[in-house]
């Protein structure tokens, strides 16, 4: 192993979801990583690839070579070159009409560009749809012509239109018809993201991706990164004392369930999903397919499917990286959907079977984790942080703060930073305005959780803002190389102004402040629910302060003597907060004042 000092300051760094947006990460890491040993590394969708690359970098250092900075330090460069950030996201062949279509609409800002260049991909996409429907629509004109009904000017002039409008309703017929069957033969994705005859190390997306995380790593080619890898990575002269040598997380939605998924599962989660590598063979390399089968020797006969298709339990921390990441940046209608199988307890089917009948599992769907959490910021918290957790947010120009040295922000005072952003749609065209709206609807479902957690104190000043253009990152998929390097640049500003601007003495001290009122307002209302119970509670209230055993409940029992240890720690705690007046510090705290929230842990 090299000699290779480790940063004696460490930090962890959270990403932001936003499809091609991902090239502001690189430099932006490469940056903290001259400063920072880096911990705790996470994001959502685009965020998670660089989060992964960046994990993996972060491996190779432990193992005693920088190399892995040095390969992510030139990757703006290598995904600048002409047409290859296109080229990661190649479509299936029966979905490249539909493709184009996107692409025009997601860049092109002008309405009646945008039109023709989707009147162009669905003519010469489905070419045999429109050349019927430029024969029949000749018909007419032809024959008034021929008939002497009217003189060739004017035929052709009238042919011209009735061609076009035959054309058009003749492709959009097709479109429209055999979408729905190619969407869902497709998995509800343009991409699958996984070429099976294509090299790994080259387009698109997860064969470049899966190449560049073992390149990143100083791994062979066919031993995948895991989240093990990861975990058990040498201490070096780390002091932090954590489970984890380097922790990666990344986000996924559960579209079946409902919910987001923080990847990779915790072992109860883990538990209940089951692959098929039939289907996987579709998104992965073959050695990522065939270290799944190792680790999961166990293809389940406790559960099936109506497929028939086999079901190996799915592992938690031997799952490969890249399974992760594909899952997280699963972009809804772009890439295809990942497909896990589970059992559903509440279908009779599953219910009091005899011993040796196997349960059904049936699919759950995996798409974006932006979906429902594209930037987790909440990430990594800690009551009091040990060391920084920095984010750093993509968004749109302010409209008074347009030059490009305005474009990278870090919040320099407590008070900066808390004013909420706005989103300006209602300017424009008309379809500019209508378009506007609608991606306001959908930012606000997705996003209002985590908009309001990055204006929390002790959250909003580690957070760097990078701003884009409406030309620049998310489906812009045909960025010119100046553009992507005009965004990375602003990467490599945002990790230099996490390096020497944020205080962390004062982050700790805010932090400190916010949870110690938030902690105190929880305590109160609990020590006065615990002292001034209702009539209907009287019952309930004797076992919870020790006056009687707790009656034989169906499930989380204790012993007497946990149950009585358990009511005496918490008469302690609820007379002490009564017995105490309301400090000044907890009106004085900072604002938005937070507040303690029970919640299950995604």
């Amino acid at each position: 192993m090299a000699d290779v000092t480790l940063p004696t300051e460490y930090c962890d760094v959270v990403m932001k979801g936003g499809v091609t947006s991902g090239v502001v990460y690189p430099l932006a890491v490469v940056e903290l990583a001259t400063k920072f040993a880096l911990k705790n590394i996470g994001g959502t969708s685009a965020g998670a690839i660089a989060a992964s690359l960046t994990a993996a970098a972060e491996y190779r250092r432990r193992h005693g070579s920088t190399a892995g900075f040095d390969i992510i330090r030139q990757l703006p460069e290598r995904i600048g070159a002409p047409g290859f950030l296109l080229s990661l996201f190649t479509p299936d062949p029966p979905m490249r009409p539909l493709f184009r279509a996107v692409r025009s609409v997601a860049e092109s800002g002008n309405p009646i560009q945008a039109g023709l260049r989707i009147w162009s991909a669905l003519v010469t996409g489905y070419y045999k749809s429109s050349a019927l429907g430029a024969a029949i629509g000749a018909i007419v004109p032809f024959a008034l012509w021929w008939f002497g009904v009217a003189g060739a000017t004017a035929a052709a002039v009238l042919g011209t239109m009735w061609v076009a409008a035959a054309m058009t309703l003749s492709s959009v017929i097709a479109a429209a018809t055999t979408l729905p069957i190619l969407l869902r033969k497709n998995r509800f994705g343009l991409c699958s993201g996984f070429y099976s005859k294509h090299p790994i190390g080259q387009p698109p997306l997860v064969n470049w991706l899966y190449g560049e995380l073992n390149t990143t790593a100083g791994l062979p080619p066919r031993e995948p990164l895991t989240f093990r890898h990861l975990h058990n990575a040498p201490v070096c002269n780390d002091v932090t004392g954590s489970e984890r040598t380097i922790n990666l997380e990344v986000m996924t939605t559960n579209l079946t369930h409902g919910r987001p998924h923080r990847l990779p599962f915790a072992p109860e989660e883990a538990a209940i999903f089951y692959f098929s590598p039939d289907e996987w063979r579709d998104y992965f390399p073959e050695p990522v397919i065939d270290h799944l089968i190792k680790v999961s020797t166990d293809a389940s006969p406790a559960v099936v499917n109506s497929e028939r298709l086999p079901l190996y339990r799915l592992p938690e921390v031997d799952l490969p990286v890249i399974v992760a990441v594909r899952m997280s940046l699963s972009f809804p209608g772009l890439f295809s959907a990942v497909p896990l199988w589970s059992v559903d307890f509440t279908r009779k089917q599953n219910q009091r079977l005899p011993d040796g009948v196997p349960r059904v599992a049936e699919r759950c769907w995996f798409s974006d984790g932006g979906l429902t959490s594209n930037f987790p910021v909440h990430l990594f918290d800690a009551p009091l942080p040990r060391w920084p957790t920095f984010a750093i947010d993509l968004k749109t120009p302010h409209p008074d703060y347009q030059k490009e040295e305005d474009f990278v922000w870090l919040p320099s005072t407590n008070g900066a930073g808390l004013q909420p952003r706005w989103n300006r749609f209602d300017s424009g065209s008309a379809t500019r305005q209508i378009g506007g709206f609608i991606n306001a609807l959908v930012d606000s479902m997705q996003s209002w959780h985590d908009n309001l957690a990055a204006r929390m104190p002790g959250y909003r000043n580690r957070i760097v803002h990078v701003t884009q253009r409406r030309d620049e990152g998310g489906l812009n998929l045909s960025m010119p190389t100046e553009v992507i390097a005009r965004l990375s640049e602003r990467g490599r500003r945002a990790g230099q102004m996490l390096c020497t601007e944020f205080d962390f003495v004062n982050h700790v001290w805010v932090r400190y402040r916010a949870y110690a009122a938030a902690l105190w307002t929880h305590l109160r209302a609990f020590g006065v629910a615990y002292d001034h119970p209702m009539p209907q509670d009287e019952a309930a209230w004797r076992f919870i302060k020790g006056e009687a055993p707790p009656p034989p409940f169906p499930s989380y029992r204790l012993t007497p003597a946990d149950a009585g240890a358990l009511a005496d720690l918490t008469a302690h705690v609820a007379s002490e907060v009564n017995a105490t007046p309301t400090l000044a510090a907890v009106d004085q705290s900072p604002r938005p004042r937070p507040e303690l929230r029970v919640t299950p842990k995604v």
